[in-house]
């Protein structure tokens, strides 16, 4: 039997094909570190034509994710060997939310140690993460990591106001992936609304920045009455933080682990709104900070745990109306402080002035 390269039968066969064969590179190129690795090259020739003009600089600081900026990080340190900072947001290889195959996780250790090794300095957002990331490089000295969280802005840069009277809005702004669902929390409004059915009727919950459609099946699996559950697409920048600071309370969703090591970037713009925070999160860096401010945690995988916290956040949230103290920040003062720009700034003037004068 001949085939003609034209027929639709080879068409589809050398689809699957090509498929077949080319998706294990396209994982490869996306996974390597992240799928940004296209402007590690621009960068570098961008950061060189300065230095060629001029511009030689003092000290060296890439910020991961995406962690290709490491990589532009470890060229340029060859290059002008200069004080070099790595910062990681979140961990490199060990990401429980990153699906990589053995062979990729080898290429990312691979990458990951020599970043580790050829840094002056290794910046992590809690200390959790630290023993995380570093237990597997024995050789690398601890002296070299240090903790610099995320930060928040003032509040008053963004013109945000205080809250509208009318039902308590709740709100969780994010997106769910991976193991992290908002299931749990459903489940505990099924269960208010069962034992306590007049409970919920002043409370709303929005869920911002997450897949609208899906969320909504989700909630409508545990018939949740009408308008307790509203959810919504992506929002810029400044409207999220307008959207928090407008809240009554504010939702932290994670996945359901043993230890959580994340600290959350949305966490510490939760803090800077200066209003309670709930958080449905596994025991680790995230719980232990909302403690910290006074909030309330409970472990997504403690179904009782959750609701008990929901009604006891509920009532918190009804509290600070009746007494008329919504406007005025929540949580630990000296806490908040800690995660200031201001602060985190200094710090890192103190980090960088240290390498520079060893």
């Amino acid at each position: 039997m001949r085939i003609s390269f034209k027929t639709p039968t080879y068409q589809r066969f050398g689809n699957r094909l090509s498929y077949r064969l080319f998706r294990p590179l396209w994982e490869y190129h996306n996974r390597v570190p992240d799928p940004y690795g296209s402007w590690k090259r621009p960068a570098i020739a961008s950061a060189l034509a300065r230095v060629n003009q001029g511009f030689y600089p003092d000290v060296l600081v890439s910020f991961g994710q995406p962690f290709i900026s490491h990589l532009v990080g470890l060229e340029l340190k060859r290059e002008l060997s200069i004080p070099w900072l790595a910062h990681f947001s979140d961990p490199w290889v060990d990401n429980p939310f990153t699906i990589v195959n053995p062979f990729t996780r080898h290429l990312n250790y691979r990458l990951e140690q020599s970043v580790i090794d050829r840094a002056d300095r290794v910046a992590f957002t809690s200390n959790e993460t630290i023993e995380y990331v570093l237990r597997k490089y024995a050789d690398i000295p601890r002296r070299k990591a240090l903790v610099i969280p995320q930060s928040f802005e003032p509040l008053d840069d963004v013109g945000v106001k205080s809250v509208n009277p009318g039902p308590l809005i709740i709100r969780y702004l994010g997106s769910f992936y991976g193991p992290r669902s908002p299931k749990p929390l459903f489940a505990a409004l099924q269960s208010i609304t069962t034992s306590r059915p007049t409970f919920l009727n002043d409370v709303r919950f929005e869920l911002i920045g997450v897949d609208a459609i899906g969320v909504a099946k989700h909630a409508s699996d545990f018939n949740l009455p009408p308008g307790l559950v509203s959810s919504f697409g992506n929002v810029d920048h400044e409207s999220s933080l307008r959207m928090m600071a407008e809240s009554d309370g504010l939702l932290l969703i994670d996945a359901p682990s043993e230890l959580s090591i994340f600290l959350p970037s949305k966490l510490i713009e939760y803090i800077g709104t200066g209003r309670p925070i709930l958080g449905l999160t596994p025991p680790g860096t995230a719980a232990s900070l909302i403690r910290q401010l006074g909030g309330l945690v409970a472990d997504p995988r403690n179904m009782e745990e959750i609701t008990l916290q929901v009604s006891s956040f509920i009532d918190l949230l009804r509290e600070r109306r009746f007494k008329e103290i919504t406007s005025q920040p929540w949580g630990s003062h000296e806490v908040r402080a800690n995660y200031h720009a201001r602060e985190i700034a200094a710090r890192y003037d103190s980090v960088l002035a240290d390498m520079l004068n060893p």
